[in-house]
C-alpha cells in the first residue's frame, strides 16, 4: 500500500474537498464513500437500512426468543417409513413411530426445562414484583402514609416538575421498548405451521434509485421530504441491503407473544408510571421528592435488572447475533420519513402532555387525597354495597 496523500488546505471545492484528490490512483487509498463526500447515514443504509426493527434486551424479548427456539426443536424430523405389507411390518412401523414420539417428547421436554421454563419463571417474577410494588406504592400515596403529603403543594414547583419529567422520561423509554417489540413481531407473517427461523438479505432497489438521484449537498430534512432539485451530478451510487424474515409465526404463538410480552409489559409500565408519579408529586419535602423519584424509577427498571441477573450470558450472546430486520424503502411510510428530523420535538411534546395529565388530571385535583380513579371506584363500591344491603 502506498503512502497516504498529504492533506491540502487550498483550492477546495464547495464541498470542502480538493478536487484532484477525488481521482484515485494505484499509490493512494480508495475514496470512501465512492461519491467522494462523507455521509454518516450511508454505511447504515447500505448494511441494513435506515429503518430497522430489532428486539430490545429485556426479559420480554428473551421470552420470545426462548419460545421460538423451543418451537424449532418441537418440529418433527422423521424419515419416511417403508410400506407395511404384513402384520409384522405394521407392528414394526408402529414401534418406530412410538420411538419417534418418545424421542421428540424427550427433546421437547429437555429444551423446555433448560431454555423456556427459566425464562418463564424470570418473567413471572419480574411481572409479579413490579405489579406488587406498584400496587402498594399507589395505596400508600392515596392513604398518605409515611412522609407523603395530602396534596401536591409540599415541594418546590420547579423541582417537583423536574422530578416528574425525569421519571416520566424513564417510563416513555420503557414504552418505546414495548413498541419496538410490537414492530419486530409485525414483520413476521402469520402462518399455519411454524418453520425454522430463517432470514434472507435482499437488495433495496428503491433506495438505490433514490440515492442515485439525490444530490449529496441535500440536508437531512430535504432528504426526508424528498424536496430536492433534480439534475445534480453529485449523487451517491451505492447498493442498499435489507434483511427480512422468510419464515412466519403461527397465530397461537403470536397471541402468546402479544399477551405475555407486549400487553403485560405495557400494563406494568403504565401501572408503575401512575403509582410512581403520585409518589413524586405528593412528596412532603424536596429531599423526599428526590428519593421517591429514584425509588419509582427503580420499580420501573426491575424487569431489566432481573433479566441481566437471571438470564445466562450465553443465551444473551446467542440472541445478539440475530440480525436487525430492515424495512425496504417502499414500505416506509411518508410520516416516518418526515417525522425523523422532528423526533426530539415530538418527544418533548408527549413528555409535557404526560406531565400535565398525571399532575393536573390525576394526582393534583380537588379530590385529594383520592384520584379520579380511586374516587370513582370507592363511590361505585359504596353504591353496590348499599344496593345489596
Amino acid at each position: 500500500m502506498g503512502q497516504l496523500p498529504i492533506a491540502r488546505t487550498n483550492q477546495l471545492n464547495a464541498y470542502g474537498v480538493y478536487e484532484p484528490d477525488l481521482e484515485t490512483d494505484a499509490n493512494s487509498l480508495a475514496i470512501y464513500p465512492p461519491a467522494g463526500v462523507f455521509s454518516y447515514l450511508d454505511p447504515v443504509a447500505r448494511e441494513g437500512g435506515l429503518h430497522v426493527r430489532q428486539l430490545p434486551e429485556t426479559i420480554y424479548s428473551a421470552l420470545i426468543m426462548g419460545h421460538l427456539i423451543l418451537e424449532h426443536y418441537e418440529q418433527p424430523r422423521r424419515p419416511p417409513l417403508p410400506e407395511a405389507d404384513t402384520c409384522c411390518d405394521r407392528l414394526r412401523n408402529g414401534c418406530v413411530r412410538a420411538g419417534y414420539v418418545a424421542r421428540d417428547l424427550t427433546v421437547y421436554t429437555r429444551t423446555f426445562v433448560l431454555t423456556d421454563m427459566p425464562l418463564i419463571l424470570t418473567w413471572a417474577v419480574a411481572v409479579a414484583v413490579q405489579f406488587t410494588l406498584a400496587y402498594y406504592l399507589h395505596n400508600a400515596v392515596v392513604a398518605v402514609d409515611g412522609d407523603l403529603g395530602v396534596d401536591c403543594n409540599g415541594t418546590d414547583s420547579v423541582l417537583r416538575y423536574l422530578g416528574l419529567s425525569a421519571f416520566v422520561a424513564f417510563g416513555m423509554a420503557d414504552l418505546l421498548e414495548t413498541w419496538d417489540i410490537h414492530l419486530w413481531l409485525a414483520q413476521f407473517q402469520t402462518v399455519g405451521k411454524f418453520g425454522t427461523l430463517r432470514f434472507k438479505r435482499y437488495r433495496d432497489t428503491d433506495a438505490d434509485e433514490e440515492a442515485a438521484s439525490t444530490p449529496l449537498q441535500m440536508s437531512s430534512l430535504e432528504r426526508a421530504t424528498s424536496a430536492y432539485v433534480e439534475g445534480s451530478s453529485k449523487t451517491a451510487r451505492v447498493s442498499h441491503v435489507v434483511t427480512q424474515p422468510v419464515t412466519g409465526i403461527t397465530c397461537i404463538t403470536k397471541i402468546y407473544f402479544y399477551v405475555t410480552a407486549v400487553a403485560t409489559k405495557a400494563l406494568a409500565n403504565l401501572f408503575v408510571l401512575m403509582a410512581g408519579s403520585g409518589a413524586v408529586l405528593r412528596s412532603d419535602n424536596n429531599f423526599d421528592l428526590i428519593l421517591n423519584s429514584v425509588a419509582a424509577s427503580f420499580i420501573l427498571d426491575i424487569d431489566n435488572q432481573l433479566y441481566h441477573l437471571l438470564v445466562p450470558g450465553t443465551m444473551k450472546r446467542s440472541w445478539s447475533f440475530l440480525p436487525p430486520i430492515g424495512i425496504p424503502k417502499s414500505s416506509v411510510a411518508s410520516i416516518t420519513r418526515i417525522g425523523t428530523p422532528l423526533y426530539v420535538y415530538v418527544s418533548f411534546a408527549v413528555l409535557v402532555a404526560l406531565d400535565f395529565m398525571l399532575a393536573d388530571l390525576v394526582w393534583c385535583t380537588d379530590l385529594v387525597p383520592n384520584t379520579p380513579f380511586t374516587y370513582w371506584f370507592n363511590t361505585t363500591r359504596s353504591l353496590i354495597n348499599q344496593g345489596i344491603g
